[in-house]
């Protein structure tokens, strides 16, 4: 995988996961998860 350290995220995801959407929740709660885990930058 290649590495990186800034990634853009589209609002479609942040409002799945602020309604906590059944189907998207989890994957989008473990993208957000490793990306603290790796200091890695969200950009909007």
């Amino acid at each position: 995988m290649t590495e990186f350290k800034r990634v853009f995220v589209d609002t479609a995801p942040i409002i799945y996961y602020l309604e906590n959407n059944v189907l998207y929740m989890e994957p989008v709660k473990k993208f957000f998860e490793k990306c603290l885990e790796e200091n890695i930058q969200i950009v909007f």
